[in-house]
């Protein structure tokens, strides 16, 4: 199979965003998301239950996954900074609904971030999501953000740092299925014989399910093509006996349910202003 890593990395690990958990007196993984633009309003599109995790505390730490590994982050998502937010959740289940969008309201912090990563417009995404894809591409679908077992936790002192490890997961979608309306999928992961499975997905919660499409050039090599925002994941599950399998809400979730309901309270704060 031929080596996507620089395709994934550019265009789907590129807007993702990791959230590192300030409490309990250590630092460790709470959860992923995407950055995301509806209009002028920006913002992270996660998962129901980690945004409740966020809103909870008075502040989480913030990661995103540039080429310089080594980069020191030290951004911080406070309360206050968050704005308009829609949460569709309704208590831990494989069943959902598990999916939110919040405005981070800040300018200067979500500009600080944007300078280094790619914003996804959803209502672009929208437009794209039920194109059919051309004959020649070839399919990719990936799920980029931090995993908690590889990270870990340190203890939360001055001057201590936590070495953030992600993971873009390769994924097969199968089992579309519907509950109330919401879509959801199972992720079945893939991995190189040489790389062994987490025996945890904890921390990919909130990352989102991207179908990157890439098509062969004259010389072989495959370059990018185009990329649709097609998921968040929410949920894993054991499968036989070593493996694990992923759950997440499909792309009518994100712009058929969420998206409007996130636009209509735009516009009732634009009025309100």
């Amino acid at each position: 199979m031929p080596d996507f890593e620089a395709i994934m990395k550019d265009f789907a690990a590129n807007s993702a965003i990791a959230f590192i958990d300030l409490n309990q007196g250590k630092l460790g993984a709470l959860g992923s998301g995407v950055l995301v633009s509806v209009g002028d309003v920006r913002g992270v599109l996660t998962c129901g239950h980690v945004f409740e995790s966020i809103f909870a505390r008075d502040a989480v730490g913030l990661c995103i996954f540039t080429n310089n590994k080594t980069r020191l982050q030290n951004a911080q998502l406070h309360k206050k900074d968050i704005g308009i937010y829609e949460c569709l959740y309704q208590g831990e289940s494989p069943e959902g609904p598990d999916i939110a969008f919040f405005e981070i309201a800040n300018p200067s912090l979500f500009d600080s971030l944007a300078a280094a990563t790619m914003v996804f417009d959803l209502i672009g995404g929208k437009s794209k999501y039920k194109t059919v894809t051309a004959g020649d591409d070839k399919k990719i679908y990936v799920v980029p953000g931090i995993l908690g077992e590889w990270t870990g936790t340190v203890d939360f002192e001055a001057g201590m740092s936590l070495e953030v490890e992600g993971l873009s997961l390769v994924v097969s979608p199968r089992d579309p299925r519907s509950n109330k309306g919401y879509d959801l999928l199972t992720l079945v992961p893939s991995y190189d014989e040489l790389v062994s499975a987490p025996a945890s997905y904890g921390g990919l919660s909130g990352s989102g399910l991207w179908e990157i499409l890439v098509r062969e050039d004259r010389s072989g090599d495959y370059e990018f093509s185009s990329r649709k925002l097609s998921g968040v994941v929410f949920w894993e599950k054991p499968e036989g006996e070593n493996d694990l399998i992923v759950f997440c809400h499909g792309p009518k979730s994100i712009y058929e349910l969420l998206l409007p309901k996130v636009i209509q309270k735009i516009d009732e704060n634009s009025i309100i202003a």
